[in-house]
């Protein structure tokens, strides 16, 4: 029994030497091909990289130059009010701005504290009685 565990260890020695890898085998012609396969996707991969890179930029740069260009517009059209070039009547630019109007809500506060140049709609005693009516409530 010993005799036939040995020969099969010994025969199964043989069978998995002569199963080797096909590495040894290959020919030089297959090693180049694959090299160039290889190198291939990885140039194919950093040319990618580099377009993305000079891509963004660009963009950076062009949206610099369009940022500049808004500044010198802006700054033109300042220039322009500082000329009062808007008074003319012959397209000179946009006319000024109207200052906002009084709300009705600041016009009531401005009332109740008597700082708008008018005297308030509410005599010292009716004042007096709402500020009492506000000092219970807290």
């Amino acid at each position: 029994m010993k005799k036939q565990i040995l020969l099969l260890a010994a025969c199964s020695v043989f069978v998995l030497a002569s199963c080797g890898s096909n590495s040894a085998n290959s020919s030089q012609a297959q090693i180049d091909s694959t090299v160039n396969v290889k190198v291939g996707q990885q140039e194919a991969a950093m040319a990618g990289k580099n377009d993305s890179t000079i891509n963004a930029l660009a963009k950076a740069k062009a949206d610099s130059m369009e940022i500049e260009k808004k500044k010198e517009v802006g700054e033109r059209r300042h220039e322009g009010h500082a000329n009062n070039n808007y008074n003319n009547n012959n397209g000179g630019g946009a006319a000024p701005a109207q200052t906002p109007t009084m709300s009705a809500q600041d016009a009531k506060f401005q009332n109740r504290q008597g700082t708008n140049g008018t005297t308030p709609t509410q005599t010292p005693a009716q004042q007096q009685a709402q500020d009492n009516k506000f000092n219970s409530r807290k």
